[in-house]
């Protein structure tokens, strides 16, 4: 004979959750590592691109356009050639 409750104690033992070793999981994994070596390169570019400093500095500006007054005026000369 069995103990009282046992079938129901073996229907509520579940068994250990699997762990993700599918495809899956590797294809997520090499992702993460991808994106992790992307972001340190970038990160090494940008450190590495910085100016050194070495007491000059480069100022942009942007120049408006002035009043230069008006134009001189305009002379319209006409010739006429007669022949005899």
């Amino acid at each position: 004979m069995s103990q009282p409750g046992a079938e129901e104690r073996a229907k509520r033992i579940r068994p250990p959750r699997r762990r993700r070793t599918g495809v899956a999981g590797w294809a997520l994994r090499l992702l993460l590592a991808g994106a992790a070596f992307a972001i340190g390169i970038a990160v090494g570019q940008a450190l590495g691109e910085s100016p050194e400093p070495d007491g000059r500095a480069t100022y942009i500006r942007t120049l408006e356009p002035g009043s230069i007054g008006s134009p001189a005026p305009t002379v319209t000369v006409t010739v006429t050639i007669t022949s005899p």
